[in-house]
């Protein structure tokens, strides 16, 4: 799976946003003292297309999110998501701590306890696995 990502800044805090399609331009001026890396999701923006789409969901997002961090060897990093990778990013950093410093959300799913908690719960369960 090839990812498109676009490096902005040479700071020593590294921040990580995916939906480089769209927020490259709004959140470059972040930059000065910063090392901002965007990317696109897998079949978003100009990564690479999906053609199996047993090959989507959040699991996929979270995995490309730790390949990116890999590829460029970020021992600890800042994320900014916005909408379901608001919900993303938080996810990745209550599964990995260690390796998250912040975590900003820009309009993030909500998730409410009425009637759909017990469901979010469910189908989050069965995607995981």
């Amino acid at each position: 799976m090839q990812l498109y990502y676009c490096l902005v800044g040479t700071g020593p805090d590294t921040v990580v946003v995916p939906a480089a399609a769209f927020l490259v331009q709004k959140f470059k001026r972040l930059s000065p003292g910063l090392t901002l890396i965007f990317y696109d999701p897998r079949n978003r923006g100009r990564s690479e297309a999906v053609s199996d789409t047993t090959h989507l969901g959040i699991q996929y997002s979270l995995s490309d999110l730790e390949d990116v961090r890999q590829h460029f060897r970020i021992k600890k990093m800042s994320l900014i998501g916005w909408s379901y990778l608001g919900a993303m990013v938080a996810l990745y950093a209550a599964e990995r701590p260690e390796q998250v410093d912040r975590v900003v959300q820009i309009g993030p799913i909500p998730p409410r306890k009425n009637p759909y908690w017990q469901q979010f719960l469910t189908l989050r369960a069965a995607r995981m696995e």
